[in-house]
């Protein structure tokens, strides 16, 4: 929860080896739990996989909510990350109703926040916001520092589906200010970092939002959080985009995809790329942008087929048009 997931990481190593001279199903899996999620945040897709399988069988057999909510976690969002949408929206179908019997709102904020990312995915915008309503409250409902940042977080993005780009500022400006650098990395700020990028894109107001990158992508790195480094690498490279700081852009669409095309992150893979297409094409590299475009769509492509119904490729695949618009 402290974001600091370097120290995170050796202690839940520490905690699955000495679990597994216990007889005690329960703490093995909520051990194994723990070490996927430090997995996911460090960006070692083995272990998540290993670990979470684990932990679900264990959690399932036992008929354990608890376990089960918390070991599919970190599966699922290593599954969005892959691109694998339908999968990852089928496995939040079928757990969500576990979740809630698990008596711990913060799982319900855990799954509604990428019900909500996977809804966007396909323009279902009442869907998205009913779901990052549903998890800020579940946020907010835990109160202490760490999930109210979570909370506002998701609930920026709702504004920002519902247009209320005020709202979701109001929200962002509770969470950062650029002259109070917080005292610990908390987890939470993950669920900010897209409504942070998001919001000065739409609102036009970016300096309140480099400030915060700047932050979040140091710390991330400094405390082993790599994966989430290069979200903030994406969203800052976005931003300084929309500055005409083509080169400081650059470089972050550059380090972050190294670190996606090792995770096999392809969902950010296709929006990377689109936008150093767009960079391209605004430095005078046509054969650059083209390039660019042919990997996003290539990769979108692929992505799209993954899904069941028609109604959903069609969607996922206009978003690179979308891209090429803004």
């Amino acid at each position: 929860i402290s974001g600091e997931f370097e120290q995170s990481w050796a202690h839940a190593a520490q905690a699955v080896a000495a679990a597994r001279t216990l007889d005690n199903g329960a703490l093995l899996a909520d051990a194994l739990g723990n070490l996927a999620l430090n997995a996911l945040f460090g960006g070692d897709p083995q272990t998540l996989v290993a670990a979470s399988d684990e932990a679900i069988a264990i959690s399932t057999a036992a008929g354990n909510p608890w376990g089960i909510a918390y070991s599919h976690w970190p599966r699922i969002e290593h599954q969005f990350d892959c691109g694998a949408y339908e999968h990852a929206r089928t496995r939040v179908a079928e757990t969500l109703p576990t979740v809630r019997t698990a008596g711990m709102p913060v799982f319900i904020g855990f799954y509604q926040a990428v019900a909500c990312r996977l809804a966007r995915l396909t323009d279902d915008s009442e869907g998205a916001l009913q779901a990052a309503r549903e998890s800020e409250a579940a946020f907010l409902s835990m109160g202490g520092d760490n999930w109210t940042i979570a909370g506002l977080g998701i609930g920026a993005t709702g504004a920002l589906i519902s247009g209320d780009i005020a709202g979701a500022g109001e929200r962002l400006a509770r969470i950062w200010s650029p002259n109070r650098t917080p005292s610990l990395p908390l987890q939470g700020y993950r669920w900010a970092l897209p409504a942070f990028g998001e919001h000065a894109l739409r609102a036009r107001s970016t300096a309140a939002a480099l400030s915060f990158l700047d932050w979040y992508v140091d710390v991330r790195e400094r405390h082993g959080g790599h994966r989430e480094a290069a979200e903030g690498r994406y969203w800052r490279g976005r931003v300084r985009a929309a500055e005409s700081d083509d080169t400081g852009a650059k470089d972050d669409f550059t380090q972050a995809r190294a670190t996606f095309a090792r995770l096999g992150g392809h969902d950010h893979l296709w929006r990377i790329d689109a936008a150093l297409s767009m960079l391209a094409r605004r430095m005078g590299d046509p054969l650059g942008a083209a390039e660019a475009t042919a990997r996003a769509k290539s990769n979108l492509e692929i992505l799209a087929g993954g899904f069941a119904d028609p109604g959903s490729r069609r969607a996922l695949l206009r978003k690179l048009e979308d891209k090429e618009d803004e």
